[in-house]
Order: C-alpha cells, then sequence, then structure tokens
C-alpha cells in the first residue's frame, strides 16, 4: 500500500501513515526499513497487517531529480591547495629547495584566490577547508600590501 507519514515521533519510535483514501495505520520503528528517520510528509509503501503498517519503506519521488555526477568541490581544492602552498613557502624558507621567485609565489596566490572565489560563488561541503583557504589569502594579502604599496 502506498501513504504519507501524517506523525512521526522519534523519542518513542513510532508514527501514523494515511492513505489515499483515508484509512489510518501505526507503525513502530521495528517497522522502518530506511537509513533515514521517517518525517511528515514523506511518501511511504507498506503492508497493511490489519490497523499496522509493516515493512514501510520510502516511496521513490519522481520529482526529486536523480544525483548528478561527481563535480569538484573548490572548497576542498582551494583547502588542500593551501596546505600545499604553506607547505611550500616553509620548504623554500628553511631549506630554500624550491627557489621560489616573488613572482611565482605570486601566481601560486592569484590560482589560490581563484579557487577561493569559485568556492565561495558555488557553495562547498568543505567550510573548514575555504575558510582556511580564506584566511590565508586575507593574511597574505594583507602582509603583501606594504610591498606593493612601496613597489608602486
Amino acid at each position: 500500500m502506498n501513504g504519507v507519514i501524517k506523525a512521526y515521533d522519534p523519542k518513542t519510535g513510532s508514527g501514523v501513515i494515511r492513505t489515499a483514501g483515508g484509512r489510518k495505520f501505526s507503525f513502530a520503528r521495528n517497522d522502518w526499513h530506511e537509513s533515514k528517520l521517517p518525517a511528515t510528509g514523506d511518501r511511504v509503501d507498506f503492508l497493511a497487517r490489519g490497523k499496522n503498517a509493516a515493512k514501510v519503506y520510502l516511496f521513490p519521488r519522481k520529482d526529486i531529480p536523480a544525483p548528478a555526477a561527481q563535480t569538484s568541490d573548490f572548497g576542498l581544492i582551494a583547502g588542500g591547495f593551501t596546505v600545499v602552498f604553506i607547505f611550500a613557502i616553509i620548504v623554500d624558507v628553511f631549506f630554500n629547495i624550491l627557489k621560489l621567485t616573488p613572482n611565482d609565489m605570486a601566481g601560486l596566490g592569484v590560482i589560490l584566490c581563484i579557487f577561493v572565489i569559485i568556492s565561495w560563488v558555488r557553495g562547498t561541503n568543505y567550510k573548514l577547508m575555504r575558510g582556511m583557504a580564506t584566511a590565508f589569502v586575507l593574511l597574505g594579502t594583507a602582509m603583501a600590501l606594504p610591498a606593493i604599496i612601496k613597489h608602486l
């Protein structure tokens, strides 16, 4: 049978399903066979056993688009790039292995700025990484500003 969850109490683990015909069926948490908890308004498919519902599953919704293909998360990219950038700076300052010039550093900084801007515009699931990248961009810009002004 198909119905809609009209009420669910997570504390007691019980709920009520109403069918299109107006019949009500009670169900318990043990009857729920999904990973997410039931919520009011969820469309469900179930077996009727008297006044109780058994084997309750979410009814597939056709109005929800299928998940899109994996896309790049620029918050994660920006954060990862920041970690590599900081590591490159530390290695260069202490060991002078990479021999980065100011132009190299500016180029890397511009790339990081682009990643940070895209992550703010598109959004991200990695807000901590984006925040770290943003803080590094702001700190780097503040540190470079006196040199830029002096050079002008």
